[in-house]
């Protein structure tokens, strides 16, 4: 798996495949594709990137290159701990 899209849809946006697909006009399963790292492009990225800063996310483009966190369990979504990883529409927009 391509963790640098995974990473970034599960730890900065807090979204599941399909509501990454919603928010970005995609389906499932070019998410998937996406987070194997197939027929991603720039402007995707951008797109990404773009959303993230707007809504005031944390973002670092190393995940893009498959830097894991300490914790890979954290970094792709899971609870830490006992603790819930917060949700991007949980968020305030800013």
């Amino acid at each position: 798996m391509h963790v640098g899209i995974a990473i970034i849809r599960a730890r900065t946006f807090g979204l599941t495949q399909a509501e990454f697909g919603s928010l970005f006009g995609a389906s499932q399963a070019t998410v998937s594709n996406w987070d194997r790292g197939k027929g991603l492009s720039l402007v995707d990225v951008a797109r990404f990137r773009a959303r993230a800063k707007a809504q005031r996310l944390p973002w670092r483009d190393e995940w893009l290159f498959g830097e894991r966190p300490d914790h890979e369990a954290d970094a792709l979504g899971h609870s830490h701990q006992g603790q819930a990883v917060e949700r991007a529409d949980a968020r305030p927009s800013g």
